[in-house]
């Protein structure tokens, strides 16, 4: 496999850059659209703030209580012990806030996450072209994001006959399902898994695609090194202009190339301790020690003894 080039790197690096902040954006935003998501449907199915609060106030005009004498009591039918004389309840303005907390939760939630698998799929085709070391991390993020996508849209909106709700179903199914589960419908636990249990899921494979992805192009993020004293040229040059003697000039420095810290290694010359050392090791290797004050020749058949 060939090595990439650095100047690849260098290219690719501000698409990368902006591709990594813009999917970390998008899922934080994803989180708190689920997070909002779930905790409305904890408020519908274990409170009752979205019900008025019956107020039992008593008239003004009541006659006052007086002691009387008490006749036979009749006995009471059992017909009617089994009417339910309670009114019913009423949504009150609890409701219509849960409401719209659901709807922008659902709405932003989807649009976000839409583009969050834009992003990925984006920066694993921008890592492919560099060959970026790494990339299968990113393929794996951009996999992750499109199997969230498919199970956190409302599938009942576009299909009316599927099964699947979704996360950001919205709030009038949160309702039924606590409903259903109040008449005995539904089972709860059901009904507990597919709001409760399956979004703290996709948080835990949100955050696994974002790391995944973060890791896979940052190898692919770098950033150019200018040597300082061609940033201090040219800070000369723009104070006292091109033609001023005061402006010093290194046209060596200008022509070195900029690349990446890591991608090409410094040359480095070896001592003569360091090539004693070398050479006797190669001598063990081979199973051959020369006496210490016998000269190296050069021959045909030992590589290992030339000249240096």
């Amino acid at each position: 496999m060939p090595r990439p080039t650095p100047g690849a790197y260098i290219n690719a690096s501000p698409a990368l850059l902006a591709l990594r902040r813009g999917a970390v954006f998008s899922s934080l935003v994803v989180a708190i659209a689920i997070i909002a998501q779930t905790l409305t449907f904890a408020f519908v199915h274990f409170t009752e703030v979205r019900f008025e609060t019956a107020s039992a106030a008593k008239g003004e005009h009541e006659a006052p209580l007086a002691v009387v004498e008490a006749g036979p009591r009749k006995p009471i039918e059992s017909s009617r012990l089994d009417i339910d004389q309670s009114e019913p309840r009423k949504p009150g303005k609890g409701d219509q806030v849960l409401a719209g907390i659901s709807g922008v939760a659902s709405g932003v939630g989807v649009v976000a996450l839409a583009v969050l698998v834009a992003q990925c799929w984006m920066a694993t085709a921008i890592a492919a072209g560099a060959g970026v070391i790494g990339m299968q991390r990113a393929v794996r993020a951009a996999t992750i994001v499109t199997a969230l996508f498919g199970m956190a849209i409302p599938w009942t909106s576009a299909i009316p006959s599927a099964t699947i709700w979704g996360v950001f179903c919205g709030y009038q199914p949160l309702v039924e399902a606590s409903t259903s589960v109040a008449a005995g419908t539904r089972s709860e636990l059901v009904v507990l898994g597919f709001h409760a249990v399956l979004p703290i899921a996709l948080l835990t494979l949100l955050v696994w695609a974002v790391v995944n992805l973060s890791v896979g192009v940052s190898a692919g993020i770098v950033h150019s090194v200018v040597d300082p004293v061609v940033e201090a040229e040219i800070a000369a040059v723009q104070q006292h202009g091109a033609g001023s003697l005061y402006a010093a000039r290194s046209s060596g420095d200008l022509d070195r190339a900029m690349v990446a810290p890591g991608l090409a290694a410094p040359i480095r010359i070896a001592g003569d301790n360091e090539a004693d050392r070398a050479m006797a090791e190669l001598e063990k290797l081979a199973g051959r020690r020369r006496p210490t004050e016998e000269p190296l020749r050069p021959t045909g058949t030992d590589p290992l003894r030339r000249p240096i």
